[in-house]
């Protein structure tokens, strides 16, 4: 499968914002391939899931239609620089809000200064539902509530038992 395209995140929790990005991403050409990718942070300890169950949800997220199209990723260090060495020469990022634009843009100048590549695609969030949803909001919920009940935000069933 030739991935031209990627879309990372820590998805800590995948939420149905990021299920609702990669499937209109996907819906636009039946053509394209997308790796997601699990950013890991080695100096970022407080996880609310472990990588396996982000990937788990991300399966589970994802349509049926469309999984034969992603491939699911977990790299550590500078996500530009594995896109580099794998020649993916776009990323998409979601978008909720105009400080998602100016967030996203700061960063896109930033690669673009020191990679010269990948071009960030941006992904307006057009489901009014959805452009409030962030995994930081659902991370801080998690002093409320269990990590088996984020899970259930797209899955219904207890993600910690069903991975392993």
């Amino acid at each position: 499968m030739k991935i031209k395209h990627a879309y990372t995140g820590s998805f800590d929790p995948f939420t149905k914002g990021h299920q609702s990005v990669i499937e209109l991403f996907l819906s636009k050409d039946p053509d394209v391939n997308l790796e997601i990718i699990i950013g890991k942070n080695p100096d970022k300890k407080d996880h609310l899931l472990e990588e396996v169950e982000r990937v788990f949800l991300i399966r589970k997220g994802v349509s049926k239609k469309y999984l034969h199209r992603i491939k699911i990723s977990i790299v550590e260090g500078i996500i530009a620089d594995y896109l580099y060495e794998q020649d993916i020469p776009y990323f998409i990022r979601g978008i909720r809000n105009v400080q998602d634009y100016h967030e996203e843009i700061n960063l896109a100048s930033l690669n673009s200064q020191l990679y010269g590549s990948p071009m960030t695609l941006l992904i307006p969030q057009v489901k009014s539902d959805l452009s409030t949803v962030s995994s930081s909001n659902l991370n801080a919920y998690r002093y409320w509530n269990t990590p088996g009940t984020l899970c259930q935000c797209l899955y219904q069933g207890n993600c910690k038992n069903e991975v392993g």
